[in-house]
């Protein structure tokens, strides 16, 4: 028993349509360029498009249509994410906590 006809869309014991998945496809690409809009808007300069284009290129041997190894779902472990500039640095969550202790306990900001 459901409230309604969609309550069962991503349930695991109900049989899968064709419309649960073309829903769930909506969502994912929804999903997907509202990450890739963050991204762009909050990396911007600092993204390395020719550097993740090398990588994918050493790792596939070649690049396949819609793949440019930033905004396409590429997995980097830490050093790889620095280098083509989906992050600033390698570091510890207790590092970056304790940095931010010190930075709030030595501004008058409330946070």
């Amino acid at each position: 028993m459901t409230a309604g006809k969609n309550k069962v869309i991503g349930n695991p014991f109900e049989e899968r349509r064709q419309r649960d998945v073309d829903f769930e496809q909506h969502l994912l690409d929804s999903l997907h360029s509202n990450f890739k809009k963050t991204v762009v808007e909050g990396r911007g300069d600092k993204l390395k498009h020719s550097r993740a284009k090398e990588k994918m290129l050493q790792i596939f041997g070649e690049l396949e249509e819609g793949v440019d190894g930033l905004l396409d779902g590429t997995i980097y472990v830490g050093v790889e994410a620095v280098e083509v500039g989906l992050a600033d640095r390698i570091g510890y969550w207790g590092e970056d906590l304790k940095d931010r202790r010190v930075v709030t306990a030595s501004s008058k900001t409330p946070w």
